[in-house]
């Protein structure tokens, strides 16, 4: 599961040795000048950022008024805007390491949590000489340092249910009025005020403000109070930006930046791909901005995307209508040039690690000046290449070492960076500049070429691994499970097949240990072989499996199979595929030919119903009123089907039953209830928070108490976890619960009529209907993981699901929930299908190794889909695709445990009355 940071995702910081900006390049343009370096554009940087803004709500014009008049007043005049562009996971953390530092930060760092670096990086901070930051803690610890000043509120009041989400916007703007007044002002932030004043240039006042993100959460960008918020940021920064000026005597040295790390779907989430959560608002204005009326010209070069370019003529005119701005005049960056965008008002060296170009379309410099910026910029990357290729080289025996190319590799660098110096000496500034971007183009690919030096050779080794893995499992299940025979193995070739091994790891072992390779690539290596050696052992397995089987059978069973695992492949591209195997199930002859007439109709109209969730809009808003006609509809379901269990209820049974839909009906209130008092900003009530809790530990443990009837224990099964369910939802998630209970129930049924013949006593082998119910379980457990959503809002889960238990922002809670939320359909469908294999006899181990056998397939094709090219929605939806694959193997085992405890004593008769009879008997 690791392979892919390896491969794919390996971090991307490297330690340069040596920094760029205007003074370093302009002496090695000019070695001999003996004038002063000009000025930097600005002393220092405002640096506001508002979390969660989406492009669209600061720019539109609603109902003939701008949300954000202020700022508004600015793009129409005195400002360069336009928008910028984050990448996924459009998180704080990341966006924010973006921004100041210049990188998409690796995976591997993300997981780990905001507050921590995993590696240690360069940002504009480090380079300054001054930091002043406040806002979230989340956010303003993650760049402390010596000379950073970091003031933030306690993580308490981060309430999503709070009913003024700008309180802690105003915390902030109260911080900065306090510092920045120049009569009663607190003794408290004196020394934080002779700082600002000592320092004569390269400070940043970063402030963080969280409102709009609370709100988008809350209320959804839409609504008035999303809109409120921004208008009291607005007014917020009106009344700062004047502060600051009074401050340094409206000295002209202060630029100002206001912009958000990510923005925000409709659902009110973020942390997916989706357009709204990719483009936030850029507005710059101040010393060194150049204005954004100011025609750009053929002096700058501007640095925008192709991507960019064809987004502008692609929206200019739906833009031109809803923004009402001349959209000639926008000006799009990349959130990584964000950093060396600071860096080149504040003159202060590029970061190391950035990848970032310089917008010279918000810079207002002579043409000489912006090609010294880029030029820098142009420095510091093939400076990064350079240092990733060293690292590579030293790591790899020369004898293998393959060079990305002369021209930028160490020693020949002078023949690109002479001629980008000459044309500034010859005053071409335009040439100079295309030629620094072109240079930063090849730096990026070069820098790329080594990212992924080693993937042709992992994932060969990691493929071969998964393969093994699964033929593995194959001779394991059939010499545990079936009656193929395995002839002993000749002990000279036993001995043969562990020298080969033996041979073959110390050859893999040289080829590492010579090219420095890390640790995990031994395992990756070392995997494979163990389970070749002991499939070579166990051929014997095989060979007498093929014998004694149909080879028509066994091509179109494979064949089958194969495809149908492909199509579910599919099914993470587009669920409505999901939709079109329901509706083939319920028409399919092979499966409705020994059914009765009531059995097809009711199997025909399970599948319609299933089929209806996998073709529904996932962006659909919340709606309570959906939950609760859910809750009522799984009761009335409830009780019809409980009329047509073939078996008879015990007194107590009877009770167990109305106990669990009174905790259904109950849960079904406790949402109705919470989401009104949101909705008044009234808060979550305590009651209903302690209630939903004792709710979902209660009704998980009830099943326990169920009859031994199949019927009856799938049927109680479900309704436990229909209450967790109606607490965790927010919208029409309960119905495709209820209506993937009627399809697995209608499953079961036909499954255990079509095998009648196999009652007795014991453990039978694993037979060939099997394969066709692990993949029956395999279609539902994907179809359990999809209904009411895609790959894309698995990623940005919708955090009103956790409002009936917690509103206080608290990351880790919150995660477990929603995470308890995506599995509590599959820990369902996994029961069933566990009460399949015992109702039919079949073995337990023996069925759930041939689903992981048949995952494995699906995983493959996951692993090779992943991609570093292309849309970042793309990216970062192949990424969750695989580690979605590999996780449902690993998960498998865990829900193999937790069904084992609910179904463990499950008969297809129901025998406790017996019991009970003999014992009084």
């Amino acid at each position: 599961m690791y392979s892919i940071i390896d491969i794919y995702f390996r971090s991307p910081i490297v330690r340069t040795t040596e920094n760029f900006n205007l003074e370093s390049v302009l002496k090695e343009v000019s070695p001999n000048l003996s004038e002063a370096p000009k000025k930097p554009p600005a002393d220092r940087v405002v640096f506001i950022v508002s979390d969660g803004l989406r492009a669209d709500a600061f720019f539109e014009i609603h109902n003939n008024k701008s949300s954000a008049p202020y700022l508004r007043s600015i793009v129409e005049g005195v400002g360069s805007w336009g928008i910028s562009h984050t990448r996924m996971p459009t998180e704080s953390r990341p966006c924010h390491v973006a921004m100041f530092a210049g990188f998409y930060e690796d995976v591997s760092a993300v997981t780990t949590g905001w507050q921590e670096n995993v590696v240690q990086f360069d940002s504009v901070f480090n380079q300054s000489n001054y930091v002043l930051q406040i806002g979230s803690p989340d956010v303003v610890k993650m760049f402390r340092s010596d000379h950073v000043e970091s003031l933030y509120y306690e993580p308490e009041l981060e309430d999503f249910a709070s009913a003024d989400p700008s309180k802690l916007d105003g915390w902030v703007f109260e911080r900065v009025g306090s510092i920045f007044a120049k009569q009663n002002a607190s003794d408290e932030y004196e020394p934080i005020r002779q700082k600002l004043r000592n320092q004569k240039d390269r400070v940043v006042i970063f402030l963080h403000l969280l409102g709009a993100d609370l709100a988008g959460h809350a209320y959804k960008p839409a609504t008035q109070a999303y809109r409120e918020t921004l208008n009291y940021v607005d007014q917020g920064v009106q009344k700062l930006e004047k502060q600051i000026k009074d401050f340094y005597n409206d000295d002209g040295r202060t630029a100002f930046i206001f912009t958000a790390d990510h923005g925000m779907s409709n659902r009110g989430s973020h942390g997916d791909g989706d357009p709204d959560c990719t483009r936030t608002p850029l507005l710059c204005w101040g010393s060194g901005i150049r204005r954004g009326d100011e025609p750009i010209g053929k002096k700058v070069i501007d640095s925008q995307s192709n991507n960019d370019r064809q987004a502008y003529d692609k929206e200019g005119d739906m833009m031109k209508k809803q923004w009402r701005l001349d959209i000639d005049q926008r000006r799009d960056i990349e959130q990584a040039d964000m950093c060396a965008l600071l860096s080149c008002l504040l003159g202060t060296p590029i970061p190391g690690n950035n990848i970032g170009t310089v917008p010279v379309g918000h810079i207002d410099e002579d043409d000489f000046s912006l090609a010294l910026h880029l030029f820098a910029n142009a420095r510091q990357m093939l400076q990064q290449f350079q240092t990733k290729e060293l690292v590579k080289k030293t790591n790899t025996s020369p004898r293998f070492f393959v060079p990305y190319g002369a021209p930028l590799s160490i020693g020949h660098e002078h023949l690109v960076l002479d001629g980008i110096k000459n044309h500034i000496r010859n005053r071409q500034y335009q040439k100079a500049q295309l030629a620094s971007l072109d240079l930063i183009e090849k730096a990026k690919q070069g820098f790329d070429y080594y990212q992924k030096y080693d993937w042709t050779f992992l994932m060969s080794v990691v493929t071969l691994g998964y393969i093994g893995w699964m033929l593995y499992l194959m001779c394991f299940i059939l010499s545990h499970y079936t009656t193929v025979k395995q002839e002993k193995l000749n002990k000279m070739t036993s001995i043969f097949i562990d020298v080969f091994t033996v041979i073959a790891g110390c050859a893999l072992t040289a080829y590492l240990y010579a090219n420095f390779a890390a640790e995990t690539f031994y395992a990756y290596c070392f995997f494979p072989l163990v389970f070749y050696n002991q499939i070579f052992k166990q051929s014997s397995l095989l060979k007498n499996f093929l014998k004694n089987v149909s080879f028509t059978s066994l091509s179109v069973t494979v064949l089958l199979c194969l495809i149908g695992l492909e199509v579910m492949v599919y099914g993470y591209y587009r669920r409505q595929i999901f939709s079109v195997c329901f509706l083939l199930v319920g028409i399919a002859p092979a499966l409705i030919v020994d059914m009765t007439f009531q059995s097809r109709f009711g199997w025909l109209v399970a599948c319609i119903f299933a089929s209806l969730f996998t073709l529904s809009d996932v962006s659909l808003q919340s709606n309570s009123l959906w939950v609760v006609v859910g809750g009522a509809w799984i009761v009335l379901k409830q009780l019809i089907w409980n009329n047509y269990t073939e078996s008879k209820r015990s007194k107590s049974q009877y009770v167990l039953f109305y106990v669990q839909l009174f905790l259904i009906g109950a849960s079904s209130f406790i949402v109705y209830s919470t989401d009104a008092s949101l909705a008044m900003k009234t808060g979550l009530p305590l009651f209903n928070q302690y209630a939903s809790i004792l709710i979902t530990l209660t009704s998980a443990l009830l099943p326990l108490l169920s009859s031994n009837h199949y019927k009856v224990r799938i049927q109680s099964v479900f309704m436990g976890f229909a209450a967790p369910m109606i607490l965790l939802s927010v919208k029409y998630e309960v119905l495709f619960y209820s209506s993937l209970e009627m399809f697995v129930y209608n499953w079961i049924k036909r499954e255990v009529k079509a095998r009648e013949s196999s009652s007795g006593v014991g453990e039978r082998a694993v037979q060939h209907q099997d394969v066709t119910s692990a993949m029956f379980y395999i279609f539902l457990f994907n179809v359990g993981f999809f209904g009411t959503g895609n790959l894309a809002t698995i990623a940005s889960f919708e955090l009103g699901s956790v409002y009936r238990f917690v509103t206080v922002f608290a990351p880790f809670v919150m995660t477990a929930l929603l995470l308890f939320k995506i599995i509590i359909p599959l820990i369902s469908v996994t029961a069933a299908y566990g009460t399949l294999l015992r109702v039919t006899r079949a073995p337990q181990y023996g069925g759930f190794f041939l689903v992981l056998a048949l995952l494995n397939v699906m995983t493959i094709n996951f692993f090779f889909l992943v991609s570093t090219e292309g849309s970042w929605l793309d990216i970062g939806n192949g990424i969750s695709r695989f580690g979605i694959g590999n996780a449902m193997i690993i998960v498998l085992l865990v829900l193999l445990g937790v069904s084992q405890v609910y179904t463990h004593n499950v008969e297809k008769t129901d025998t406790s009355n017996n019991v009970k009879k003999i014992k009084r008997t």
